[in-house]
């Protein structure tokens, strides 16, 4: 296990080396916790108005065991799931934005319709049966983010087109809880 923290160090180390100039990275504006269903995830809106979700969340979200999102990265370089995603969401995926979150070291994470991006493919993968039988939980994980995001989407829309506004903080959270464990 030592050797695991060791080789596990090194590699932040060299990740973060790649990070030309870690002076004009992205700052975190706010920090939160988004749940799905049980899950908690650590999510971020930082100072150039980006919405980020951290890898490590990403691959929790999925329902992927993870100790840093490496989980996440190994499950999306799968012969099966990769042969779905198109040019650019590879890029995402393979690019993740680094930034400085409130507190701690610097973190990495991506824009949060990435997420999306990465059900619709895993949703994809799956119906073409591109899935291993070992993998076919995270094309149900994904549908059930899916379409528990669109529920409260359209809801959210509805509110600002009728310039609704509730003064109750977590009304959408509440309604996404309620969709995800409906779904589940």
């Amino acid at each position: 296990s030592e050797e695991r923290r060791a080789i596990a160090v090194q590699a932040a180390k060299n990740r973060w080396a790649k990070v030309r100039n870690k002076g004009r990275l992205p700052e975190a504006e706010s920090d939160g916790v988004l749940f799905i269903g049980d899950v908690a995830l650590d999510v971020y809106r930082l100072n150039d108005e980006r919405r980020v979700i951290s890898k490590k969340a990403m691959a929790a979200a999925l329902g992927l065991k993870s100790q840093g999102g490496n989980a996440f990265m190994r499950s999306m370089s799968r012969k099966g799931i990769r042969s779905v995603f198109d040019e650019k969401l590879i890029e995402k995926i393979e690019n993740p934005i680094y930034f400085k979150p409130l507190k701690g070291d610097l973190a990495d994470g991506y824009d949060v319709e990435d997420l999306i991006e990465v059900c619709d493919s895993l949703i994809e993968a799956r119906n073409k049966g591109n899935l291993h039988a070992s993998q076919e939980f995270l094309g149900r994980q994904a549908e059930i983010i899916v379409r528990s995001a669109a529920k409260v989407g359209i809801i959210a829309l509805v509110d600002e087109a009728v310039g609704y506004v509730d003064k109750r903080k977590d009304e959408y959270r509440q309604l996404f809880d309620k969709f995800i464990r409906k779904e589940f």
